[in-house]
């Protein structure tokens, strides 16, 4: 419900046991897998989760959480479908987001203290302008902080390129000076493989391995580290993000990072 990935460390939501023709294989493929990822994610994510609001709490003064007016099942949306097997299946779940309907007063609610809610939203602010060349890496699996978060800057972003394409076009009008923009965002991803979850003999999911590229918390290798270093240091002495050709060969010779302009990840629901 909140947009965490239902793609894990060792589901990937393409592959089953078994014979691939199977109709148990696709089911599983389709439905179990998403399932087994979400869940195999929230026990990640309810982590961060208790932490960081105990921690606000204490410098807000009181409980910033309140779920009131929460529409459970228009939050999840379509999406039921896909996470209905994670919620013991399409009945169950149905009557659970019935039982947590606005409408229902004996569903549980968690009612924030107004104050200390007010006293977050002055903790921190974000505004998505950026100033400087800027350089974001993100998972597209990653639990704790979402694709959706760097999404949300890059959208922001490109809304500041349009307007400043915008006010040079203006100004070319003008005075007959163009100068054209340059973006100062890049989204470097993390993207998972195609396939690469594991069986074992017995077909039960095998969750000894690693865990994939793209997926987990700060899941990163030395030299994507490094690539990202490098890029960083090459914009901060020049004033601008290194594209073409130099990007994309730091990128391959780091393996699991792409620079994609066309990839949109899913904002979280807090932003819909």
């Amino acid at each position: 419900m909140s947009g965490i990935p239902t793609q894990s460390a060792h589901f990937d939501n393409s592959t089953g046991p078994g014979d691939p023709t199977a109709t148990a294989y696709v089911s599983y493929a389709s439905a179990i897998s998403p399932a087994l990822g979400t869940l195999e994610n929230i026990a990640q994510a309810a982590i961060l989760g208790v932490l960081a609001t105990y921690d606000v709490e204490l410098q807000a003064g009181g409980a910033i959480f309140d779920n009131t007016k929460t529409d459970y099942a228009a939050r999840l949306g379509s999406d039921l479908y896909t996470y209905g097997s994670a919620l013991s299946g399409l009945d169950a779940a149905s009557g659970m987001l019935a039982y947590l309907s606005p409408l229902n007063p004996a569903a549980p609610r968690a009612v924030g203290n107004p104050t200390a809610m007010a006293k977050m939203r002055t903790l921190l602010t974000h505004t998505g302008k950026i100033n400087v060349p800027t350089i974001a890496m993100g998972a597209t699996a990653d639990p704790i902080t979402p694709a959706g978060n760097v999404q949300w800057l890059a959208d922001r972003a490109a809304e500041q390129l349009t307007a400043s394409r915008a006010a040079a076009k203006a100004a070319y009008l003008t005075s007959g000076s163009y100068t054209k923009p340059a973006s100062n965002f890049m989204t470097i991803w993390q993207k998972t493989p195609a396939k690469y979850s594991k069986y074992t003999a017995t077909g039960s999911p095998d969750t000894t391995p690693a865990g994939a590229n793209g997926t987990g918390h700060c899941n990163t290798t030395t030299k994507q580290y490094l690539a990202i270093a490098d890029l960083a240091y090459a914009a901060a002495n020049t004033g601008q993000l290194v594209v073409g050709g130099k990007l994309l060969t730091t990128l391959r010779k780091a393996g699991g990072l792409s620079y994609d302009p066309g990839f949109k990840a899913s904002l979280l629901k807090f932003y819909n």
